[in-house]
């Protein structure tokens, strides 16, 4: 257990050369609904417009273009996106829409304990291939093993005492497709409900949400880059033993 998780590479996100608007969901032919419930394609890009179908949580829709304008629908700002879904044609609102994999295996899921540590890394190793040998350093007792994956993404592990942590940057990611990545690893509905119940909605100065703690016995923390990218941070505590 001691190659586990880390900040190593957190220094790397500390000076981002640009700034891009995060609000336009992914450009991809192809995403996925991560509305659990479903997500309602509507005949206009307005939430009281005529529902023409609910498209199931995990179904692919194709885009055909996306609406300039930003609307804030909870605490998500976003666009809607004209897709196509069986034929038919319609809008989703783009903050639940996605091209991260959705998770389907079992060890992509979380156990009753809410723990997203472990179901986090496995989606990450199972959905994208590394395109170099992972790091691993020594430092202040501490060992620290960071992966490097396609799309410019990585995963960082440490462990410590009774704590493991890790942390991973998701490259061109917008921070609601983060949380609900997250989100769809817990396994049953009221594990879902305890999981939007904890989570605290964090803004910055211009009053958008950037940052977002869930507040579980092994809390997460997500938190929108200026690059882009999504910082993901998960740690797990144990008591009574230590990690060696």
């Amino acid at each position: 257990m001691k190659n586990l998780i880390a900040f190593l590479v957190f220094g790397l996100l500390s000076g981002p050369m640009f700034s891009l608007d995060h609000n336009e969901p992914p450009m991809s032919s192809s995403l996925q609904v991560y509305a659990e419930s479903g997500l309602n394609l509507r005949n206009t890009p307005e939430l009281d417009s005529r529902i023409i179908t609910v498209v199931p949580y995990g179904s692919s829709v194709t885009v055909v273009e996306t609406t300039p304008e930003i609307e804030v629908i909870e605490w998500m700002s976003g666009s809607w996106v004209l897709v196509e879904y069986e034929g038919e044609q319609g809008y989703l609102f783009g903050g639940f829409l996605s091209d991260l994999p959705i998770p389907k295996e079992s060890f992509e899921m979380s156990n009753s304990d809410m723990d997203l540590l472990y179901p986090f890394t496995n989606w990450m190793d199972h959905n994208y291939d590394q395109v170099r040998t992972a790091d691993t350093l020594l430092l202040d007792h501490e060992e620290y093993l960071t992966k490097y994956y396609e799309r410019g993404q990585w995963l960082s592990q440490t462990g410590h005492n009774n704590k493991l942590r890790v942390s991973a940057e998701l490259t061109d990611t917008s921070l609601s497709e983060a949380y609900h990545l997250m989100k769809s690893l817990l396994k049953t509905d009221a594990e879902k409900i305890t999981y939007d119940n904890k989570s605290i909605f964090i803004k910055d100065k211009t009053g958008k949400v950037n940052k977002i703690r869930v507040a579980l016995e092994n809390p997460v923390q997500l938190e929108q880059m200026e690059d882009g990218s999504t910082l993901i941070i998960i740690t797990t505590y144990f008591q009574g033993c230590d990690v060696h």
